[in-house]
């Protein structure tokens, strides 16, 4: 559960449009030119519990991302390119393994099971991902190229299966754009919404959230807009990240914890910050090879995000 799809995510801005006086649209739209640069943080713990005994395991990723915002062509489509100038990843395993990369290091296979995702990192960690928006907003093409993938051993691969598939990715950045409100709203409006919550290998959080319009605050000298999230309803669903493992076929969860804030600079059209805070703990029933195991899980997530 290490990795998340979070390449969509670096590059998808929000727009904060005054309509009046006292509202404002909170959708995507597509930058200006220029470029911008995010920063992202991203954390779990987890720890699963089967026939009595306690699996914890943890991860990390934080990384910077240099995104490029070209100008409209003649058909009106704008291309964003992001490019990483850091990537480090942390995982933790039961009985002391653990796996460290830094593409700004030395990264010295250390004997240990996770080593064989030392070159996958080191080919994402490389990547250039490019989003094509049309005229509309919406997205056209999404593609992520990395050099190396083709060398990885079977055991890499198959744990990378098909995040990279331009088309699924595709789909995946277009349905967050549409998960957004496109109504306009007053300060003090509340509104529901569905969100998915995606950390790769097909782990998927699809949640019920209620989301709040605070106003406006002041930070660095600039006005930002402030929406305020609260998770009500969790649903997890994980297929087997590889043959033979383990999938998670049913679940129910409680959410102990569920927030998420996101402040907007509605003068560039952008999210400044977004942060979330997840914990959920329940009950979940593992498949391996067509056998159900009843287990507990508890599970925090954390993410947080910056675009300046």
């Amino acid at each position: 559960m290490f990795k998340r799809t979070f390449f969509q995510a670096l590059t998808l801005a929000l727009l904060i449009a005054p309509l009046a006086s006292a509202q404002i649209i909170i959708k995507p739209r597509v930058e200006a030119p220029g470029s911008f640069e995010t920063n992202l943080h991203f954390k779990v713990k987890q720890t699963l519990s089967v026939m009595g005994q306690d699996i914890d395991t943890a991860s990390m990723r934080k990384v910077t991302a240099k995104t490029d915002v070209s100008k409209p062509d003649s058909a009106g489509n704008v291309t964003y390119s992001s490019k990483y100038t850091a990537f480090e990843n942390k995982i933790s395993l039961p009985g002391g393994v653990e796996l460290e990369f830094d593409s700004n290091g030395e990264n010295t296979p250390q004997g240990t099971q996770l080593d064989f995702i030392l070159p996958l990192l080191e080919a994402l960690s490389k990547s250039t991902t490019t989003i094509v928006h049309n005229k509309n907003g919406d997205i056209v093409k999404m593609e992520v190229d990395a050099e190396g993938l083709d060398a990885l051993d079977a055991q890499a691969k198959a744990m990378l299966g098909g995040e990279l598939d331009g088309d699924i990715l595709k789909e995946k950045a277009q349905n967050q754009i549409d998960e957004f409100n496109d109504k306009p709203v007053n300060i003090g409006d509340s509104w529901k919404s569905e969100t998915t919550l995606e950390l790769g290998q097909g782990t998927v959080f699809e949640m019920t959230s209620s989301q709040k319009y605070l106003g406006t605050i002041q930070q660095d000298g600039k006005t930002l807009h402030h929406v305020e999230i609260k998770y009500t309803e969790v649903d997890f669903e994980q297929p087997a990240a590889t043959p033979g493992a383990a999938a998670v076929t049913e679940s129910d969860l409680e959410i102990i914890e569920g927030t998420s804030t996101l402040l907007f600079d509605a003068e560039k059209g952008r999210i400044v910050t977004s942060k979330i805070h997840l914990e959920v703990k329940g009950e979940i029933t593992l498949t391996i090879a067509d056998m159900d195991l009843p287990a507990k899980l508890a599970l925090e997530i954390t993410i947080n995000q910056t675009n300046k």
